[in-house]
């Protein structure tokens, strides 16, 4: 411990509204370091562990959010923790050090022997005081928290190496390209005075290695080649890396849980993270209830003391429940955060989804997420003020504020605000965003005069004007684009604009392409000198949307972008291009070639007609453009008959009745409130082009456990802790007499070296087989990790008593579910089920012990071989099998090796 006279302050980054982007929609209205997890704002468990710190005097937040947003937490939690909190607000970014330095002489105000640094959107146990105590040891100038985490893992981080002894920090190097160590950095420090002095040097050494030099715009604009200011200072890249080896900087390695707050579904996660911590911290925060007076509690549960609840509801595990909400009869919640003034009503179910702000979910609906919390899509999000009517299920979903669902809806769909090709469809098979119409053949298609006549009867009597048609074609163009690439995938589109109206298309698609989420360049070399279109440059100009000359742009497209948007010439083009769209022509023609096809391309979004393409018949030399993607406006051009890719959308909602009888237009219905149509059916996935090139570190026999039960339980350990979904998972394969096998999925619920244990039904399908042919077959699969294992051995049932243990170890509902289902035999339906359940329920509803039924137990499976693969490049696997043998009369495990 320090003496007395120490004194430590506390700084804690929080970011601000320019950060944290990914974390919408939860985000949009209220700082993402004030949402609550597990009951409390994300950046009051960090302050909370501060406050274990001996000789704590005061506790920074930093950040560039307005002082207004913080106002009322800071005096609030200064109160409650009864330790001075200050929020100093950034004039603007500077880097994770220079904003500690920019703040140096409010925080040496307090002559602070020690500084902690914490990131807000860390989530660990922080263990701060053992760190203190660590970093004095050291004699350093700072203290790095550190975690062990998988090496296919690891290279999302800083990644580090450290004495093994002094634990000095010998190499940093941040997000490496190759694995260099499965330490990293968690983002949590603790510093003395002396690191002022070494931000300091890295501001002074950039200025005066600053030099005038001449770049292209286009380079200019690519982050690699971007110069920082001096005052912009990053710990991990401009401190901790140069300064590693020089007995500097030390490191504490904590083997407890860490976690980065990046995304609404890891927000979730943490969320059950510090419930289970309340266990050890704060337990008057956690719930109980046995479904008596209050609501049965499974697990770690926050609930409100404004919350209501009604006794019949089931809650949890990791359930937080914010003020005033309202949670109805036989309502189940699993693994969600329910926000201040929801309303769940009667038999609704909600797993692993966070419920915003004043939302509803109607009587028996349900709202789930797969629990996949790294996936984009693995929490279902109910945004703010959203109603869920009654009988809607919404599967893997994110759903933006103010919506009502009176649908359902599933799978990689977002319900926007405005709708576009993401509008919502109701009715019973609400699943599809765009319309798909599958027969082109169905669909009129224009000549060059009648889309001309077209036109010109739009701005003349029907009253349109250029810039309403100009509007609309662009905004269909982009969410077109967004129906099929999304932008964490496709995020850098160019946009090459000629001088008409379809250049004008391309600056509008551009325009909303930028507030979609995507980072568009325009690349407009005759610009048209009249004000509409001086507007539309003026409109991306105001959101730093870059404009490249010709000159400036990569002679190999591929290089620098994932979609090229072919905005240059429209339907009233003829003729040869000339310079410099000819040039550009070719360079998009270049994207489609044979050398070109050998690495990753960008895809050609076509606006109307693909550029250089004979409006009425297509590509005649065949030398063309050749686009992944033609949104058609108003109607499809005769040329588009000769399209080809896999992606065919009609845009420009515009036409009226007049326009569509006159010209016997047969035209598709645009669904809902979208914008765009798909014509055709989206292309099949070519299976046989199916692949993963799996990377994973050597798997050799010189590392492996000499008893395969200890080296299936080391790699079982490393399933649990990359937070693989369901990691005792298997696959379960048997055979009866008659030889025909049959597999299905289980979960392992015990292991030692007398095998493997499960539990099921002893009038099952797999029960008979297993009567018939006590040999079985397991085999699990950890997909992150690149890895499986299969086990092969003899069946026996486990003793009554260890069944009777286990059964009894179960949720209640989970044993009436054993009695009620007579596995593998015919029902009438699922309402059979629910009658059944619903009976026993009543019969058991005193609470008294569930009696297992003589039909339900374990089998253990007994090994005879192993074997562990793991997945290398190539298809060179590896795959080491282990077998008994007998050595000098001692029975052993024999390993080999076998091809792949």
């Amino acid at each position: 411990m320090g003496s007395s006279e120490e004194r430590v302050v506390a700084v804690i980054m929080i970011g601000g509204p320019t950060k944290g982007t990914r974390f919408r929609p939860l985000s949009l209205n209220i700082p993402k370091p004030l949402f609550p997890l597990a009951g409390q704002p994300m950046v009051h468990h960090p302050i909370s562990a501060c406050k274990r710190i001996p000789n704590l005097a005061q506790i920074y937040l930093v950040g560039f959010y307005e002082e207004r947003e913080f106002a009322l937490f800071v005096s609030s939690i200064s109160n409650e923790l009864r330790v001075p909190v200050r929020y100093l607000k950034e004039d603007k970014p500077h880097g994770s050090a220079g904003g500690l330095y920019n703040f140096r002489d409010q925080i040496m105000e307090e002559n602070p022997s020690h500084i902690f640094l914490l990131n807000c959107d860390v989530c660990c146990s922080f263990p701060l005081p053992e760190m203190l105590d660590a970093h004095r040891s050291y004699g350093g100038i700072g203290t790095i928290l550190v975690i062990k985490v998988s090496p296919e893992t690891a290279n999302q981080f800083g990644e580090l190496v450290a004495d093994p002894v002094s634990n000095e920090l010998l190499h940093y190097t941040e997000k490496p390209e190759t694995f260099v160590s499965d330490r990293i950095n968690c983002g949590v420090y603790v510093f003395t005075p002396d690191i002022f002095t070494a931000i300091q040097g890295v501001s002074t050494q950039r200025k005066d290695r600053a030099t005038l030099r001449r770049v292209s715009s286009f380079e200019a604009l690519q982050p690699p080649n971007r110069s920082l200011p001096t005052d912009f200072v990053r710990l991990d890249q401009d401190i901790l890396s140069p300064l590693a080896g020089k007995k500097q900087f030390y490191i504490y390695e904590t083997r407890d849980y860490w976690e980065q707050i990046k995304t609404p579904g890891m927000s979730l996660r943490c969320s059950g993270l510090y419930l289970s911590q309340y266990r050890l911290t704060a337990t008057h925060l956690l719930a109980s209830g046995d479904g008596l007076k209050k609501a049965t509690i499974s697990g770690d549960v926050y609930i409100h003391p404004s919350a209501k609840v009604n006794p019949t509801a089931k809650i949890g595990p990791n359930v937080s429940i914010s003020a005033n909400a309202r949670i109805g009869a036989g309502a189940r919640l699993v693994s969600c955060i329910v926000l201040d003034d929801v309303e769940i009503k009667e038999n609704a179910v909600v797993i692993h989804a966070i419920v915003g702000w004043k939302s509803s979910i109607g009587r028996w609906s349900r709202v789930q997420g797969s629990g996949d919390y790294n996936a984009k899509l693995g929490v279902t999000i109910l945004g703010e003020s959203v109603t869920v009517e009654d009988e809607v299920v919404v599967i893997n979903s994110i759903v933006l504020p103010n919506k009502t669902l009176n649908g359902s809806w599933s799978s990689n769909s977002r319900i926007s605000r405005r709708g576009y090709c993401s509008g919502l469809v109701t009715g019973a098979g609400a699943m599809a965003s765009a319309k798909i119409v599958s027969d082109p053949e169905c669909i009129s298609y224009l000549n060059q005069r009648e889309a001309a006549e077209v036109d010109e009867i739009l701005m003349g009597p029907l009253g349109f004007s250029v810039d309403q048609l100009m509007e609309l074609a662009g905004l269909s163009v982009a969410t077109s684009i967004a129906e099929v690439y999304k932008p964490d995938e496709h995020n850098r589109i160019l946009a090459i604009c000629g001088p008409g109206n379809n250049g004008g298309d391309g600056l509008v698609a551009a325009r909303h392409l930028h507030h979609f989420g995507y980072k568009p360049f325009i690349c407009y070399p005759k610009r048209t000198a009249k004000a509409l279109y001086n507007g539309l440059v003026t409109q991306l100009e105001s959101l730093s949307v870059p404009f490249l000359s010709v000159e400036d742009l990569p002679m190999d497209l591929s290089t620098s972008f994932d979609i090229v948007v072919d905005a240059i010439f429209g339907f009233s083009f003829h003729g040869s291009p000339r310079p410099p769209f000819d040039d550009l022509i070719r360079r998009m023609v270049a994207l489609g070639t044979p050398n070109q096809k050998n690495k990753k391309s960008p895809v050609i979004v076509s606006v109307d007609i693909p550029s250089g393409w004979h409006v009425e018949e297509g590509d005649v030399s065949g030398e063309g453009i050749k686009p992944d993607m033609l949104v058609s406006l108003t109607a499809p051009k005769l040329c588009a008959k000769r399209f080809s890719g896999p992606h065919h959308f009609l845009g420009g909602r515009f036409v009226p009745p007049a326009i569509a009888e006159k010209f016997k237009l047969d035209l598709p219905a645009y669904p809902g409130t979208s914008m765009c149509v798909r014509i055709g059916k989206p292309p099949r996935v070519d299976i046989s082009t199916l692949r993963e090139n799996y990377i994973s570190p050597e798997f050799s026999e010189d590392q492996v456990e000499a008893d395969p039960f200890d080296q299936f339980q080391k790699w079982f350990d490393d399933a649990v802790a990359s937070g693989v979904k369901e990691p005792n998972a298997m696959a379960l394969s048997t055979t009866g007499k008659d030889g025909k096998p049959s597999s299905r999925m289980v979960l392992l619920k015990g292991l030692d070296k007398d095998g493997f244990v499960w539990y099921t039904n002893y009038e099952s399908q797999k029960a008979h087989q297993i009567s018939e042919n006590p040999q079985a077959a397991l085999l699990f699969y950890w997909d992150t990790l690149n890895r499986q294992v299969r086990v092969e051995g003899s069946v026996q049932k486990v003793s009554d008593e260890e069944s009777e243990q286990y059964f009894h170890s179960r949720p209640r509902g989970s044993q009436i579910g054993a009695i009620v289902s007579k596995q593998s035999t015919v029902i009438p339906g699922r309402q059979f089920l629910h009658q059944e359940q619903e009976k026993l329920e009543a019969q058991f509803s005193d609470g008294s012990p569930i009696p297992k039924p003589n039909y339900w137990g374990g089998y253990r499976l007994k090994p005879e071989l192993f074997e562990f693969w793991q997945g290398q490049p190539s298809r060179l696997h590896d795959r080491l099998r282990y077998t008994p043998a007998d050595i000098d009369g001692k029975r052993v495990w024999k390993i080999d090796r076998l091809s792949p």
